[in-house]
């Protein structure tokens, strides 16, 4: 019963403690990943993991408090029939003084007491009952919270969002369509808008430079457009299916508990997850773009592709490995975009070339925010936004791009 008691403790710690905080922690880059389904698939596989521990250790553990409970519940129960027996049953006490039955009854009222005694952890379990419902409460006023903000969303004729399932929903060659949309930062009290009236469309093999000075809003724009945020009005069309677009930020976003290199890699898709469904050329394709960005050496970290490891891959790897690392992921999994909020400002210049260098010839769009000047020369638009709501955009002279894929509307 100890050792499944510590498993059961150490389980409850990866769900509760690790898995939970993780996704708290990381609840807006899960979202830019549309991670959700990943996330939901491996906190079941945890909270399975939990539960059949719990139920092992109550079957060691039921016997122990069967006896337990016995002796608590109804040893005052048997003291009493055991008195009950001599006293009016075979008449033991019939023929004793009153002075010898008063001390019999006092004998029986101590009995009574403990029996109050063992009735009173019933009461205790009452209580313990009301705390579970007075929890259940709170669940049940989320619920109802969640199914309103779902119904307001769903009702609101402001803001249209058209489902990333939809194939038919907008023309062939564009990703986004944006119109007239204004935003400010939710719950400010300033009146100041980061963007005002602005309309654009993102095409498939979009090459486009964000820019502006610090907190112009640029990261504000992806949050937007990726639903993040709810923009005071216009609208936004996105004809992408589920994993046609990513986001990367800054700080990668590396799911923790157990989990392989591959799977890594593959995030966040939950399909392949070993080597026996993956093939040769997922293995020949994952080593060459390693060593495209120097990451090589992983294989060996992580002993091999498909092996859990045990290590935590933010303490594990620098800011630059972890970057390259989710760049591993867009030139594996080959969306139709990627968007890059910072997401190379801990990579060396050589290598950051290189990645575009990788997009490009891979055919993936990209939308850049970025201070590095030297990317420039891979994009042919630029957006600039100046904070105030209002924004330039122009054409970037780059002989090796193809047109400007942003339309003003």
């Amino acid at each position: 019963m100890i050792k499944w008691n510590a498993r059961v403790a150490k389980a409850e710690g990866d769900f509760r403690q690790y898995k939970h905080v993780s996704i708290r922690n990381n609840a807006e880059l899960i979202a830019l990943y549309e991670a959700e389904p990943f996330e939901q698939y491996e906190s079941n596989r945890i909270f399975m993991i939990l539960w059949w521990r719990q139920f092992k250790f109550l079957c060691w553990k039921l016997p122990n408090l069967f006896w337990q409970q016995l002796f608590d519940y109804y040893g005052g129960i048997l003291s009493y029939a055991i008195q009950f027996i001599p006293v009016f049953v075979i008449g033991t006490y019939n023929n004793l003084p009153a002075n010898d039955l008063g001390r019999i009854i006092s004998n029986n009222a101590f009995i009574y007491m403990y029996l109050i005694n063992s009735f009173t952890r019933i009461t205790d379990l009452a209580l313990s009952i009301g705390e579970m419902a007075g929890i259940l409460q709170r669940v049940a006023e989320l619920i109802q919270v969640c199914q309103h903000m779902e119904n307001n969303l769903s009702g609101d004729d402001d803001f249209l969002v058209e489902s990333k399932f939809n194939q038919n929903s907008t023309k062939e060659c564009s990703l986004y369509d944006i119109y007239n949309i204004t935003y400010s930062l939710p719950n400010c009290i300033s009146s100041q808008q980061l963007l005002n009236g602005f309309s654009f469309s993102i095409s498939r093999d979009a090459k486009i430079w964000i820019t502006g000075c610090s907190g112009s809003g640029k990261t504000s724009l992806i949050r937007v457009i990726s639903q993040l945020w709810h923009p005071k009005n216009g609208h936004i069309r996105c004809g992408a299916k589920r994993g046609q677009i990513l986001r990367l930020t800054r700080t990668p976003y590396f799911p923790c508990h157990h989990l392989s290199l591959f799977q890594q890699i593959n995030f966040p898709a939950t399909g392949i997850s070993n080597s026996l469904e993956a093939t040769e050329n997922d293995y020949a394709l994952i080593s060459n773009i390693l060593r495209e960005l120097q990451l090589d050496w992983l294989i060996d970290r992580c002993e091999g592709l498909f092996n859990p490891v045990e290590f935590d891959w933010h303490n594990t790897l620098t800011p630059s490995e972890q970057q390259r690392l989710a760049f591993v992921r867009i030139l594996y999994q080959r969306p139709e975009l990627v968007i890059l909020d910072e997401a190379t400002d801990s990579i060396s210049t050589d290598i950051e070339e290189k990645i575009y260098e990788l997009l490009i010839s891979n055919d993936i769009g990209f939308i850049t925010i970025s201070h590095h000047q030297v990317l420039i020369k891979f994009h042919n638009v630029e957006i600039h936004l100046d904070g105030s709501g209002g924004c330039i955009i122009r054409t970037i002279n780059s002989s090796s791009i193809p047109a400007a894929t942003v339309t003003s509307k």
